[in-house]
């Protein structure tokens, strides 16, 4: 079983990731939430995730200082970035960090 943490400000979308991935539950399991980058890579540190889904907009650290962070002390945890945003700084960035998909939402 592949294991996942969510970082994103809005506890709404969150829950909403992690009810949409429930199908999968016996593929994949939610281990922990984080509303900001700092906390994330707190959680990331605790609990060895295999992949993270995680937000660009979120206060303290957003995920254009978290993306390349992670590339750098994480480069084989898998990314999945999903925002509201269709900035090009955005996306380039999560190409530069090794993302593995950029996804708009809702």
């Amino acid at each position: 079983m592949y294991s996942y943490v969510i970082i994103d400000d809005e506890e709404l979308i969150r829950k909403g990731t992690v009810k949409k991935l429930e199908i999968l539950k016996e593929q994949v399991q939610c281990i922990g939430e984080a509303a900001n980058g700092k906390s994330g890579i707190e959680l990331i540190e605790q609990l060895h995730p295999d992949f993270v889904i995680l937000d660009m907009q979120m206060p303290e650290m957003d995920g254009m200082e978290l993306l390349p962070y992670l590339a750098e002390h994480y480069p084989d945890l898998q990314l999945i970035v999903i925002s509201g945003y269709r900035d090009f700084d955005y996306i380039k960035q999560a190409i530069s960090s090794n993302a593995l998909e950029y996804l708009l939402k809702p």
